[in-house]
């Protein structure tokens, strides 16, 4: 068995030591052939009806698989000043796979499957040290095209997966390690700005809302544009569809800002005081859509050297497509099949170990080149 799995999943407790050897064995197995089918990569018939068996065992859930690996995520944590935890939901699609039980729908209404939010914390340095949460969820078929979730209470919305994330992540990892949550867009909500936060949380939020500020001062939007220009600095931006990764020229601006409570809330609720950061590319290349980012934190930006940072900080978002995209093709969990929602959430989470594995061999070798390899393989 590979050195890393014995390290990594020490402290598997599943209530019966059998399982937790057994989950071992599944993970070095996969490990060694993610992007094959179970049975290629289990090897014999005995072992692929083994793994099955696991993952259907009432003693094994996805909080059971994902323990053990978190426990390693805070002990490397703990041994870093400043950790970035990164948040995102993907969708797990299994619309061909009409026998699977207790699937939903996904944002196309016609495909069906399960919706997983997930916490990856990361160095500044850009290391993934580990996964911290991951929250699945069906949308009941019988639900769609009814109300809007904004109409019903925070507790019965999708959004609340942001409070949740945050709250978990803040209760696990211990001063002195200063947090910084990074989202995107949909993470923009007052009610995740104004939540209790511990003196060593901060967050770093893509800007959504042109929201109203304080004492009539005006938008959020028109007051970045109309603060002064701190001159220019390049950033990476990722691939997406039908464009490479490239790094953009952008100019930058910066506001201490005071967002006035939303109008539509009918309980009393404070105004937050945020840094506002601005990152606009004037001249973009030819037939590509112009960078800009609005970003709202709770970093005190003191020099145009901490907006900087910031950015590189909010580039770092990146890791967590990369972490989704690993999953899903480096080890083809759409391909799975399996009769129930519940056996592919476990199936689902031993994959993303080895998802976390592959990244961080990637990246701990580009943060550290000359690093012998047999630090990471025996």
């Amino acid at each position: 068995m590979e050195t890393w799995v014995q390290q990594e999943l020490a402290t598997s407790h599943f209530g019966d030591i059998r399982l937790s050897q057994r989950f071992m064995q599944i993970v070095d197995q996969l490990a060694q052939a993610p992007h094959t089918s179970i049975p290629e990569a289990m090897g014999t018939p005995a072992a692929v009806k083994a793994t099955y068996r696991f993952w259907d065992n009432e003693k094994v859930d996805e909080a059971k698989i994902l323990n053990p690996h978190r426990a390693s995520t805070l002990r490397r944590i703990k041994a870093e000043q400043r950790v970035l935890v990164l948040h995102d939901t993907s969708e797990e699609k299994y619309t061909s796979h009409a026998q699977t039980q207790g699937l939903g729908y996904l944002d196309h209404p016609s495909q069906r499957g399960l919706k997983m939010h997930t916490s990856l914390a990361a160095s500044v340095q850009g290391v993934p040290l580990g996964i911290l949460r991951h929250d699945f969820w069906r949308r009941d078929p019988q639900e769609l095209g009814k109300a809007a979730s904004k109409q019903k209470p925070l507790s019965q919305r999708e959004s609340r997966k942001w409070l949740a994330s945050f709250v978990e992540a803040n209760a696990l990892i211990e001063a002195p390690t200063e947090i910084i949550h990074i989202a995107d867009r949909e993470a923009d909500f007052y009610d995740l700005f104004t939540m209790p936060r511990p003196t060593h949380v901060q967050f770093l939020i893509r800007a959504s809302h042109n929201r109203r500020l304080a004492d009539g001062a005006g938008k959020l939007f028109e007051i970045l544009e109309s603060t002064e220009d701190l001159g220019t600095t390049t950033v990476e931006v990722s691939a997406r569809k039908g464009q490479s990764t490239r790094e953009a020229v952008v100019h930058l601006r910066c506001a201490k800002v005071r967002l006035a409570a939303p109008q539509n809330k009918p309980e009393a609720v404070p105004e937050v005081s945020l840094w506002a950061i601005e990152a606009y590319e004037p001249h973009p290349p030819q037939g590509v859509q112009a960078l800009r980012w609005l970003l709202l934190t709770t970093l005190p930006m003191t020099c145009r050297q901490d907006v900087e940072m910031m950015l590189f900080y909010y580039s770092l978002r990146w890791l967590i497509e990369r972490f989704f995209y690993t999953l899903k093709q480096g080890c083809q969990v759409e391909e799975l099949q399996l009769q129930t929602a519940q056996r592919l959430k476990n199936a689902i989470t031993t994959y993303s170990i080895i998802a976390w594995h592959l990244m961080f061999i990637l990246y701990h070798s580009r943060q550290a080149p000359h690093t012998s390899c047999e630090s990471l393989f025996p």
